[in-house]
């Protein structure tokens, strides 16, 4: 009976000293340490490729959602969501992910981003503020060549110009009432 009381003890301690070490084991959460855009201030409707560099154990997938959003003064709108797969084709914490701009209307001026991360079953939600690119909205190769001009920037006649006209017409009603006296 000792004999079996013995072995007993001994693997209850073995049991409480494997359930201790393992407990111990640390899982690091993921982390996002940088993310790069490419290009840095991408055109409207072009191909944008975004690298972030994640770290932490038993990432199995990432997310990236890309909203093009438009900023005047402290209020923001974003139209256009999209999510996309990132890879990790190198196995050293860069995950890549590249899609194009859709936003015809030219109504955006930067590209703000959310990423998803999948770790050990596990989903974390990166939301920052600072994961963003500011959109180059001079005229470029997009369909809409007049995108993200205002319409004095288009050449366009305003009000100034019927102010002259009628400014114009007048001085000629006068000048002829003058002349014909």
């Amino acid at each position: 009976m000792r004999k079996i009381l013995g072995k007993s003890i001994v693997l209850f301690f073995m049991l409480v000293g494997m359930c201790i070490m393992f407990s111990n084991v640390v899982i690091a959460d993921p982390s996002i340490v940088s993310v790069v855009t490419d290009p840095a201030n991408p055109k409207p409707e072009s191909t944008v490729t975004v690298i972030a560099n994640i770290t932490g154990d038993g990432i199995s997938s990432v997310y990236l959602t890309v909203s093009e959003c438009i900023a005047e003064g402290e209020s923001v709108a974003c139209f256009e969501w999209q999510t996309v797969k990132m890879s990790n084709n190198s196995n050293n914490g860069l995950y890549e992910a590249t899609f194009n701009l859709i936003d015809k209307l030219g109504r955006t001026n930067h590209i703000k981003y959310n990423f998803t991360v999948i770790s050990n079953g596990i989903s974390y939600e990166f939301k920052d503020d600072s994961f963003r690119a500011d959109l180059d909205t001079g005229s470029g190769n997009n369909n809409n060549n007049n995108a993200g001009e205002k319409d004095e920037d288009k050449g366009i006649p305003g009000f100034e110009i019927t102010i002259v006209l009628i400014a114009l017409i007048i001085g000629v009603i006068l000048f002829k009432q003058k002349r014909s006296r």
